[in-house]
C-alpha cells in the first residue's frame, strides 16, 4: 500500500486518453504495473494500473513515438477519405433528376387525401377541403409529402444513401431540392413548401 501512496498510477481508461490504442497497450505494456479490487463492482474484474513515470519512459521510445506518427497520418487519411464520399455523394444528390408529377390542384389535394387515409385511422373528408384556415394548411402539408413521396426517385435515392457516409448531410440536401421543384411547379404550395424547408435547418 505504501508503494501506491508513492507511485502514481493511471488506469487503462486514462491511458487511452493519451492516445494509447488496445494494440499499443499490447505491445509496450502487457503487464500493468498494479492492480486493484473494483469497488464499484466488487464481482467483476480487477482495475489495473500503469505507473506514470514508466508509461512517460515508453511514450519517449522511438519505435512508441514512430507508431503514434503512423496513427495520426492513418487518422488524416481517414479524414480525407470521409470528406473526399461526402462530397461525392453531395455532387450525386445535386444532379439527381427528379420529375414532379403534375396535377390540377383539385386532383392533387383528393390524392393527397386518399393517400392519407389509406395510412392513418383517423381519417378526413374529401369535400369541404377549404372550409377554414386550419383545414386548409393541413390539406397542404399532406399534398406537399404526397407529392415528395410520389417521386419513384426520391425513395430510391433514399435507400441509395443507405450506410453510405454523409447520409444525413444528402438526405437534407435532396429533401431540399424536391420541395424546392414542388415550389416552383405548384405556386400555391409554396408556403407550406418554405415551412418544410425551414424545419430542415
Amino acid at each position: 500500500m505504501e508503494d501506491r501512496m508513492e507511485v502514481k498510477y493511471i488506469t487503462k481508461t486514462e491511458l487511452k486518453s493519451r492516445g494509447w490504442s488496445e494494440g499499443m497497450i499490447v505491445r509496450f505494456a502487457p503487464i500493468p504495473d498494479s492492480e486493484i479490487k473494483n469497488r464499484r463492482y466488487p464481482g467483476g474484474p480487477t482495475i489495473k494500473l500503469y505507473a506514470v513515470e514508466i508509461i512517460e519512459k515508453i511514450e519517449k521510445k522511438e519505435d512508441f513515438i514512430l507508431i503514434t506518427k503512423k496513427r495520426g497520418l492513418l487518422s488524416n487519411s481517414a479524414l480525407k477519405r470521409v470528406k473526399k464520399q461526402k462530397d461525392k455523394l453531395t455532387d450525386y444528390i445535386k444532379n439527381i433528376e427528379i420529375e414532379i408529377p403534375l396535377l390540377n390542384m383539385n386532383e392533387l389535394k383528393k390524392r393527397a387525401i386518399y393517400n392519407y387515409n389509406s395510412f392513418n385511422t383517423a381519417t378526413i373528408s374529401f369535400k369541404n377541403f377549404d372550409s377554414n384556415e386550419e383545414y386548409t394548411k393541413f390539406v397542404s402539408r399532406i399534398s406537399v409529402n404526397f407529392l415528395r413521396h410520389s417521386c419513384d426517385r426520391y425513395d430510391l435515392e433514399i435507400d441509395h444513401l443507405f450506410g453510405k457516409v454523409g447520409k444525413k448531410e444528402s438526405y437534407l440536401l435532396l429533401k431540399n431540392r424536391i420541395l424546392d421543384l414542388i415550389s416552383e411547379k405548384y405556386p400555391e404550395l409554396k408556403e407550406e413548401c418554405n415551412n418544410q424547408i425551414e424545419k430542415l435547418k
